[in-house]
């Protein structure tokens, strides 16, 4: 848990997108629960038989709902991933910073070509993370 919180700390600098992404996650996440209820309601009200004209506006609400939800998630993808692209370049530069003063003393027991796999590798893997596992609990959607 201590690193996980070590590394949504480096979000930091990316609060306000962040915050975006979670905003257009919530729109989402609105949207489906109301396009889902209205269609509910449509299909009960349809049963009925009742005239058209009074479904016209339960039917656009359920267009705009699906364009709604369409829209907030691919937005909210494009800023989350933009965010984890962003915080991916400024952890391989921190780590290289980390790591070049280690060089002559450390890294020589080590093959050059094992210590740039693996940290190619460990900080490819946060891509997994920040995306995924730093989404707010309620945006959590395949």
């Amino acid at each position: 848990m201590k690193v996980f919180l070590r590394l949504l700390s480096f979000l930091s600098a990316f609060r306000w997108l962040v915050a975006l992404a979670i905003l257009l996650g919530s729109i989402m996440i609105a949207s489906n629960i109301l396009l889902l209820g209205m269609a509910a309601y449509l299909i009960a009200a349809a049963a009925l038989g009742p005239l058209l004209a009074i479904l016209t506006i339960p039917i656009y609400i359920v267009r705009l709902m699906s364009v709604s939800r369409a829209g907030s998630r691919y937005a909210e993808r494009v800023v989350s991933h933009n965010v984890t692209f962003r915080l991916l370049a400024r952890l391989r530069t921190w780590v290289y910073r980390r790591l070049e003063p280690l060089a002559p003393a450390y890294l020589h027991k080590q093959r050059s070509g094992d210590m740039l796999t693996r940290i190619v590798a460990d900080v490819d893997e946060l891509q997994n993370v920040y995306p995924g596992r730093a989404r707010p609990a309620g945006i959590w959607t395949g």
